[in-house]
């Protein structure tokens, strides 16, 4: 029976070896399975692992808790089937996110799961081998996936398949006529298309071996870094604040002091940093990092302009006038914030709320309106969306997606130095692309 979904902990545990795990499933919790022993030093919080469900689904799911606690009643647990990668999938701040999202929209976590993760992370399926005519049998098909891969292979009944990765590509004359494959087998071709996508997410297999590929083939390489992903901050107040979610504010990111980004949504701030919708959306507008001083900053109030919030906290701290500085914000500011802004504010925590001058409740004014966290770097490739960089497009013709370069040679997708924004733009850039190569082959 799936429970409550449980905080996310790391705390070691003598209890019997179970883990709690969220399922891509409309059920308000987690369900609890026990780990074999040739598993327990593969899972940790944040794993993905592949577990049964009835009498023969199977699905993919999230660890929230390891170790658990198993249940008090003498429920026979099932085991987890398998550990899906060396490295946990999400970061404990993530889960935070997830949490907050399932609260915020009123949703289940595996609501919020099944809309969060990429479909090829994603283990569902109504019977745990589905056959389809024209396809392998697939361990975890829904009927649809079933479905797309009968048809792609009927589509593509005439061609051979290969398994394995392509190590260079075969050049003649300048003309690229294959590859040379891991295994040193030559495959010839009369065209070649590399569509290997970028560095994020390399547990997909975007491992930026296309790179190599189109170096090869004499093409520069805009330098490649995430994109869509979440911030690191030396700022020592995200991590007092870890979890804490801001929702309506609004967010100018500044380089050098100029405006690039401002919109209003929600954010997250977590043990490195920021992370969120927001901040996804900000990280697409830094370049050369190192080189220049990022800040976001966050209007906690955009509905108030200055005078109106500096009225509304006169009126607070006339009401509240016995309390202390901190605790006269228990109106404006969330619980975990307020230790950190009377920090940033410079006000003695001690000084009672009728005590505090104009100049001060200005200064409030400022700080709410203003909120600046400096951000030092990109979060890490394994967990953004879309990767930045690749092969430089002057160098490719985008009416076929041909090498300008190298006779015989495609690129399509992420591999090329092409990347959007959030809502769907870099699916369409993918699929734009391969378009047009594969009708100029």
């Amino acid at each position: 029976m799936p429970e409550k979904i449980p905080s996310i902990s790391h705390a070691p545990s003598d209890t019997a070896a179970v883990a709690d795990i969220v399922l891509p499933l409309a059920v308000p919790g987690a369900y609890t399975y026990t780990v074999p022993e040739e598993l327990a030093d593969r899972i940790t919080v944040g794993s993905r692992v592949v577990v049964p469900l009835g009498q023969r689904k199977t699905y993919t799911g999230i660890v929230v808790r390891y170790p658990g606690t198993p249940p008090a009643t003498d429920v026979v647990l099932k085991a987890v089937a398998d550990v899906v990668g060396d490295r946990p999938l999400l970061l404990p701040a993530q889960l935070d996110l997830w949490r907050w999202l399932a609260d915020y929209y009123i949703c289940t976590p595996g609501e919020v799961m099944k809309a969060a993760l990429p479909s090829g992370l994603k283990l569902e399926s109504e019977t745990a081998v589905r056959a389809v005519a024209g396809a392998e049998p697939q361990p975890g098909m829904t009927p649809r996936e079933a479905d797309v891969l009968a048809a792609l292979r009927d589509y593509a009944r005439d061609a051979d398949f290969v398994r394995g990765s392509a190590k260079k590509l075969l050049l003649e004359d300048g003309v690229c006529k294959g590859a040379v494959t891991d295994r040193g087998e030559t495959l010839r071709a009369e065209n070649t298309l590399i569509a290997t996508g970028g560095i994020s997410y390399p547990a997909t297999g975007s491992d930026g071996s296309g790179y190599k590929l189109a170096r090869q083939a004499g093409h520069t390489i805009v330098p490649p870094q995430p994109s869509l992903c979440s911030l690191i901050s030396p700022d020592s107040a995200c991590r007092r604040m870890m979890g804490l979610a801001l929702r309506n504010v609004r967010l100018t990111l500044l380089c050098d002091g100029k405006e690039l980004f401002t919109e209003q949504g929600e954010a997250l701030f977590t043990h490195f940093g920021l992370s969120g919708p927001l901040v996804l959306s900000a990280s697409t507008y830094i370049e050369d990092i190192a080189k220049h001083r990022y800040i976001c900053e966050f209007d906690l109030k955009p509905a108030l302009d200055e005078k109106t919030l500096y009225d509304r906290l006169t009126r607070d701290f006339a009401e509240q006038g016995a309390h202390s500085a901190q605790g006269a914000l228990a109106k404006l500011l969330p619980n975990s914030m307020r230790p950190v802004a009377v920090e940033k504010w410079g006000v003695d925590p001690a000084t009672r709320a009728a005590q505090i001058t104009k100049e001060q409740k200005l200064a409030l004014v400022q700080l709410c309106k203003h909120w600046q966290v400096p951000v030092t770097a990109l979060g890490d490739k394994e967990h953004a969306v879309v990767t930045a960089g690749g092969v430089d497009v002057k160098e490719v013709d985008p009416k076929t997606m041909a090498s300008k370069l190298c006779g015989g040679l495609y690129f399509a997708g992420e591999v090329l130095d092409v990347d959007a924004r959030t809502g769907g733009y870099n699916l369409q850039i993918a699929w734009s692309t391969a378009q047009a190569a594969v009708r100029a082959l």
